[in-house]
C-alpha cells in the first residue's frame, strides 16, 4: 500500500501512470496558440463562475464558435457576389430591352413617287365653295388639321409608347405642313417641309424642287402639294380632310407610319397680272346711290363731259358715271350715262379693282361662283429610327398621289394643274412606255374621275 512517500506518477502497485515512454512526445506537434484555444468545443468555467454556481466544470460551445471572423467574411463575400450578380443582370436587361439604345447608322432610301391624274368625263362643276362642299362627298369631312386624328399609341417592338406617339405627331405635322399651309400651296415655300425630312434626302428634295421631272423620283408633288399661283388661287382656305394614320414595326430598330387621306380644295382662277377691269354685260344697272359712291380717285381721273365743262362744279351721279372709262362698244355718249357706263362706275366684275361697294360685292360673288373642287388622294409611308425621333424628322419612303380633275396626259411633276370651273379635259393619251429601256420604268398612268366624286348640281339653282 503506497503511502505519502510514494513517488509521484506511480500507483500503489508500483505501476507508472500513462503509457510507457515520454508523454510529451505525443503532443509535440500540437501548437497551443490562440486559434487552438478558440477552436475548442469545451470551455472551462472561470473561477468566478465556479464559485457562483455548483454546475458542471465545463460547458459545450456551438460549432461556429471559435471562427467568427471566418464565417463573417464568408457572409460578406456572399452578399457582395449577390449584389454583383444583380447589377450585372440589370445591365444586361437594360441593354436588351431599353428603348433608347445606340442608333444604328444607316442611310435613308430614296423616295419612290407615283402620280395618277384623274380625268373628268364632262365639264367641271362650279359654284360657291359653300355649295360645292355641301353637295360633295366632302360635306362631312373635317376642316384642316382636325381631319388628321392620331390613333392610340402603344408600345411596339423596341419603341415605347412615347416613341410611337412622337412618330405619329411628326407624321401629322408633315401632312399639315405639306398639304395645308397656304404658303406651301400657293406661295412657293419649301423650307417648312424640308426641315422635317431626314438629311440624307435633302439632295433628292432640292433637285425635285429646282428641276422636277416625272421620273418617279423627282416630282415635287411627291413631297408636297402646290399649285401655280399665277393660274390658281384658293377660293376657301378651309381644306376638307379625311383619312387615317397607322403604324407598325419594320425591323428591330425601325417604325413605319402610313397615312391615307383625301384633301379637298376649293379653287378659283387666279387674278392675271396686269388685268384691266371688264364690266359684266349681264350685270343689272347700278343705282345712282351706288354710282355716287364711286372712289374719289376715279372721279379725279374721269374725263370731263363736254356738255358740262362750264358752270358746273359738282357733276351729278350720271356725270360721274359717264366720266368712268368704259371698255368696248358700251361706252356711253357725252352728257348722258348709259347703263353700261353706270355699271362700270360702281359694279365692274372683272379681276380689276372695283370702284364702289356694289362692284366689290358683285366681284366677290362672281369670283366665288367661279370656284370648283379639286380632290387629292395622298398615301405616304414614313420611316423612323431611334435617331429620328429626338430630332423631329422623318424618312419619306413612298408617296402615292391621285388627283383630279386634271387632263391626261398632264405633267404635274412641278405644280399640279387642276381643271377649273366649266373646263373640260383635253383629249390625249399617256406618254409612251418603252419596255426595252434598261432605266427604271416610269409608266405614265391616267385614271377616270368618278362622277360620284364631284359635286352634285345645287337644287336651288336648278343646275
Amino acid at each position: 500500500m503506497a503511502g505519502r512517500g510514494d513517488p509521484p506518477g506511480e500507483t500503489p502497485g508500483g505501476t507508472p501512470e500513462g503509457p510507457p515512454g515520454d508523454g510529451e512526445d505525443e503532443y509535440r506537434s500540437v501548437v497551443f496558440d490562440e486559434s487552438f484555444v478558440r477552436a475548442a468545443r469545451l470551455q472551462e468555467y472561470s473561477a468566478r463562475e465556479r464559485l457562483g454556481s455548483p454546475a458542471r466544470a465545463v460547458r459545450t460551445l456551438p460549432p461556429w464558435h471559435g471562427t467568427p471572423r471566418r464565417s463573417g467574411g464568408a457572409l460578406f463575400a456572399l452578399v457582395l457576389a449577390l449584389l454583383i450578380a444583380i447589377a450585372l443582370g440589370t445591365v444586361i436587361y437594360l441593354g436588351v430591352r431599353h428603348p433608347h439604345r445606340a442608333p444604328v447608322s444607316q442611310r435613308a432610301d430614296a423616295l419612290r413617287i407615283s402620280m395618277i391624274p384623274l380625268v373628268p368625263s364632262g365639264p367641271v362643276p362650279g359654284g360657291t365653295p359653300e355649295e360645292l362642299f355641301r353637295n360633295s362627298p366632302a360635306a362631312q369631312h373635317r376642316i384642316g388639321a382636325s381631319g388628321i386624328p392620331l390613333p392610340g399609341a402603344r408600345r411596339t417592338g423596341s419603341f415605347s409608347e412615347s416613341d410611337v406617339l412622337a412618330a405619329l405627331t411628326i407624321a401629322k405635322n408633315y401632312l399639315v405642313v405639306s398639304s395645308l399651309y397656304p404658303e406651301v400651296l400657293t406661295g412657293g415655300a419649301v423650307r417648312p417641309v424640308r426641315v422635317l425630312l431626314d438629311p440624307d434626302q435633302f439632295d433628292q428634295f432640292d433637285r425635285s424642287m429646282a428641276t422636277p421631272a416625272p421620273d418617279g423620283r423627282h416630282a415635287a408633288a411627291g413631297w408636297l402639294i402646290r399649285f401655280d399661283p399665277a393660274k390658281v388661287a384658293l377660293a376657301d382656305p378651309g381644306v376638307r380632310v379625311h383619312g387615317t394614320l397607322s403604324y407598325s414595326t419594320a425591323g428591330s430598330d425601325t417604325l413605319e407610319v402610313t397615312s391615307n387621306h383625301s384633301f379637298t380644295y376649293a379653287l378659283r382662277p387666279a387674278r392675271p397680272p396686269g388685268a384691266t377691269p371688264q364690266p359684266d354685260p349681264a350685270a343689272p344697272p347700278a343705282k345712282p346711290e351706288a354710282a355716287a359712291g364711286a372712289r374719289p380717285d376715279a372721279q379725279a381721273q374721269a374725263a370731263p363731259d363736254p356738255g358740262h365743262q362750264s358752270g358746273s362744279k359738282e357733276p351729278d351721279a350720271g356725270q360721274a358715271g359717264s366720266g368712268q372709262p368704259a371698255s368696248g362698244p358700251q361706252a356711253a355718249g357725252a352728257g348722258q350715262a348709259g347703263p353700261a357706263s353706270q355699271a362700270g362706275a360702281g359694279q365692274q366684275t372683272g379681276w380689276g379693282r372695283p370702284s364702289g361697294e356694289a362692284g366689290t360685292a358683285q366681284q366677290a360673288d362672281s369670283a366665288n361662283r367661279g370656284a370648283s373642287l379639286f380632290v387629292i388622294r395622298r398615301e405616304l409611308r414614313l420611316r423612323f429610327d431611334h435617331d429620328d425621333l429626338p430630332h423631329r424628322r422623318a424618312e419619306l419612303v413612298s408617296s402615292s398621289i391621285q388627283a383630279g380633275p386634271q387632263s391626261c396626259p398632264q405633267d404635274g411633276s412641278g405644280t399640279l394643274r387642276p381643271l377649273l370651273s366649266g373646263e373640260r379635259a383635253a383629249l390625249g393619251v399617256p406618254a409612251g412606255t418603252d419596255p426595252y429601256t434598261t432605266a427604271e420604268p416610269t409608266t405614265a398612268l391616267c385614271g377616270s374621275l368618278s362622277p360620284a366624286a364631284q359635286p352634285s348640281p345645287s337644287p336651288s339653282k336648278g343646275r
